[in-house]
């Protein structure tokens, strides 16, 4: 049986149900081979990532380069963020080394 044919035989209760499994299961699939880490943007640019867990830490780093940002350009505009993005592997790897390496010469 195709899936046209498995389809066609369902109600709207059953297509509703498995419209919502089917997402859940792509979902689940999008972000399998994905590490998530904090990345700490300062006027748009990436400047340091963060493990999952190290959301404090990530908030407390992006504060202190934010007041160094001020103290160098007094008049002008800081934008922050701090968000949870999607990295391969490897990438959240050089990223994590590159930045611990970045915050020991500090």
């Amino acid at each position: 049986m195709s899936n046209s044919d498995y389809i066609a035989k369902l109600d709207k209760y059953q297509l509703e149900d498995l419209i919502e499994q089917a997402t859940d299961r792509l979902t689940d699939i999008r972000q399998s081979g994905w590490v998530r880490l904090w990345t700490v943007s300062i006027n748009d640019i990436n400047i340091a990532w963060f493990p999952e867990d190290k959301h404090s830490a990530a908030v407390e780093f992006a504060c202190k380069e934010v007041w160094r940002a001020v103290d160098e350009r007094p008049d002008k505009c800081v934008e922050m963020e701090v968000s949870l993005e999607h990295y391969r592997p490897n990438k959240a790897a050089d990223l994590l080394r590159q930045a611990n390496s970045a915050k020991d010469q500090l």
